[in-house]
């Protein structure tokens, strides 16, 4: 898509109109671009928790044993 400089406007065109035809094409395009992130996203949620529900993949923390590590104590009574 050409920009076009400061001042200048298509021939005959009502510069709003041009205006608001661009703000609703960068719209468009902008939930493309944020339906493409939270896919993405989603996704890799996803593949994350079913590598981690066949064993395929530890959970942070989790020892060799597959057992929670002993709780730590962080302050003296």
């Amino acid at each position: 898509t050409e920009q076009q400089q400061g001042g200048e406007h298509p021939s005959g065109g009502d510069p709003r109109e041009a205006l608001q035809d661009r703000i609703a094409a960068d719209s468009l395009t902008s939930r493309r671009d944020y339906l493409r992130i939270v896919t993405t996203v989603s996704g890799g949620l996803a593949v994350g928790g079913i590598g981690v529900a066949a064993g395929i993949l530890h959970r942070h923390g989790d020892g060799e044993e597959g057992k929670a590590p002993e709780p730590k104590r962080i302050a003296q009574r």
